[in-house]
């Protein structure tokens, strides 16, 4: 091979022919190590000859090899495909990496190395936040765990309604911590603050009720995080006839409630009406009481007298006791039964006191007014005993405890040492203030049908401000009937 002008002489047997070749041209220029290598290997070569389709090279050496042009069919071949490989190679190479360096090949991809440490770097980043919580969480002494905040979900089942209860069952769930595994259930019933149970049951019944009463249901649900859900739903008792006995089974549900089928007490002068309400129960009666004072219209005459009227509402015994002997003009029925600690030794008793007690138990005169076909009977207001057995009823650790004697009554607190004329701190307007009425805008208080021990001319009566005391019955008081 020569190299001059770009063109190639090809020597075959004695003759020769020329050949004329274009040098493969790259777009671009190639490396100087490439081209000097390729000018060398031109250089070596000096003469290829064509022998019975052989090439072979004359007698030369490369690299300390000696070639021996005459075993031509050994080394020959092998030689020249190794030399045209390289070359074409080379070429290759050459191209390749003059394309990779103008096309910016390495400039791209040191771009994508850049983006990619930084999304690395960013990833990182949100790894070590996010390690950072967690070690708060554990620190905070939840275990690492994200805290449950979300309450309870539930709902009311309404199961079944009698007269005198409700049950129910509760849909409860939680999709994060779970429901509570004790405690899970707190059943109230319309305003109460505390709970009248707890349970890990999700079913309760109401019972004690009021018939033909419309009741809150209330169910706090709680999970295991501490979250509470309160569930709300309403649900009214059948109607029904209410009984002695279960009155006296349930006396603080049923005290101080209206009466409706009894009869209404109206006021001519005000227009205003009194109602009747539930003031005691036995195992056989149930004694109702008016909720507010009698007015002087509406109270009867002894057989000779009327009551002394200082207002329409304050009225006093001032002439009607004098129809009275005493104690013996009180209906032994009721001086057994309500007056028992002082009636039934005290029969030739004709103390003031108990002249005035005889008027207002006088069923004779009370009757015609205020009894019907329901009732057995009608007077002018409870007795000290009646009195103490109903509030008793309804203030079960703080009572109030009486003893009679030949002069009247006396009364203490439950657990304390001695009696007293009076006693005070009595609860007012409780139970629809059956016991006391706080208002004195009518009268001061009410009368009891009850001798005093203070005075022979004393009644017992409970006074607006909350006492249980005496007083003259000269003096302005009124009567809650019963």
């Amino acid at each position: 091979f020569n190299k001059e002008g770009g063109r190639r002489s090809l020597t075959e047997g004695s003759g020769s022919r020329e050949i004329a070749q274009e040098p493969p041209v790259a777009k671009t220029t190639a490396p100087l190590v490439a081209r000097g290598f390729l000018e060398g290997l031109c250089s070596f070569v000096e003469e290829v000859v064509n022998d019975n389709g052989i090439i072979y090279f004359k007698n030369k050496t490369m690299k300390g090899v000696n070639v021996n042009m005459q075993n031509k069919k050994q080394k020959g071949i092998t030689l020249i495909a190794l030399i045209i490989t390289i070359v074409i190679l080379l070429i290759i190479a050459t191209v390749t990496i003059d394309v990779a360096i103008d096309g910016k090949l390495f400039d791209t991809a040191k771009d994508a190395v850049d983006k990619t440490n930084d999304r690395v770097s960013q990833a990182q980043a949100e790894i070590d936040e996010i390690m950072s919580e967690w070690e708060k969480l554990e620190g905070s002494g939840t275990g690492g765990e994200i805290p449950d905040t979300t309450p309870p979900e539930g709902e009311i089942i309404i199961n079944k309604v009698t007269k005198e209860s409700i049950s129910i069952t509760v849909k409860a769930r939680d999709l994060e911590s779970g429901l509570a595994e004790s405690g899970t259930f707190a059943y109230y019933l319309n305003s109460e603050n505390t709970a009248r149970e707890n349970s890990i049951r999700n079913t309760y019944t109401y019972i004690n009720l009021e018939q033909n009463t419309e009741y809150e249901i209330r169910v706090k649900i709680k999970d295991t995080a501490g979250n509470e859900k309160e569930v709300i739903t309403t649900a009214k008792t059948e109607e029904g006839i209410v009984t002695a006995a279960v009155i006296d089974q349930n006396p603080t549900l049923y005290y101080g409630k209206e009466v409706e089928n009894y009869g209404v007490i109206y006021d001519d002068t005000e227009g205003e009406s009194n109602k009747w309400r539930i003031f005691y129960a036995d195992e056989d009666n149930i004694y109702l009481i008016t909720d507010d004072y009698i007015h002087y219209n509406y109270v009867p005459e002894s057989a000779n007298y009327t009551l002394d009227r200082n207002t329409d509402y304050q009225l006093d015994f001032s002439d009607v006791y004098q129809d009275y002997t005493g104690a013996v003009d009180i209906d032994s029925t009721l001086g057994n039964k309500w007056l028992s600690a002082y009636w039934p030794s005290n029969q030739p008793s004709t103390y003031t006191h108990i002249r005035t007690v005889a008027y207002m138990l006088d069923t004779e005169i009370w009757n015609p007014i205020y009894k019907n076909d329901y009732a057995e009977y009608a007077i002018g207001g409870p007795t000290i005993e009646m009195f103490c057995a109903s509030y008793k009823d309804t203030h079960k650790s703080n009572y109030i405890e009486y003893k009679g004697s030949s002069q009247g009554y006396e009364v203490r607190w439950n657990g304390d040492s001695s009696y007293d004329r009076e006693i005070e701190d009595l609860t007012v307007d409780v139970f629809n203030s059956i016991y006391i009425n706080s208002s004195a805008s009518k009268a001061l208080g009410m009368w009891l049908a009850s001798p005093s021990s203070v005075d022979p001319n004393c009644v017992m009566c409970v006074f607006f401000g909350g006492y249980a005391s005496y007083y003259s019955p000269t003096r302005n008081f009124e009567f809650y009937l019963v």
